[in-house]
């Protein structure tokens, strides 16, 4: 999981099957003791940190809303630090 926090990539169209994968209707739905769940975890830190941190951006690309994307960050709390401390340096309110 460490990897999935703290090693930023481009994000890759190739891993949209897995979000669709559990999405259901305008949230996503995955355990954090899924398999998959580090990967998606990554992938949406590194969407996150393409659109300077904007949750309501990648709900919109993800197809699911702003406020499931947050409750996902919020199963992780150092994905949640994590985005927090991004969003503080450019100024942005902390997201709760």
């Amino acid at each position: 999981m460490n990897l999935a926090l703290y090693c930023r990539t481009t994000p890759s169209p190739r891993l949209f099957p897995l979000i669709q994968k559990y999405q259901k209707g305008a949230r996503i739905d995955i355990s954090e003791s899924n398999a998959e769940w580090p990967i998606l975890m990554a992938e949406l830190l590194n969407s996150l940190s393409q659109s300077e941190w904007e949750p309501s951006i990648i709900a919109s690309e993800w197809e699911i809303t702003a406020s499931q994307l947050i409750k996902l960050l919020k199963k992780n709390k150092e994905a949640l630090k994590l985005v927090n401390e991004e969003r503080s340096l450019r100024n942005k309110h902390v997201l709760r």
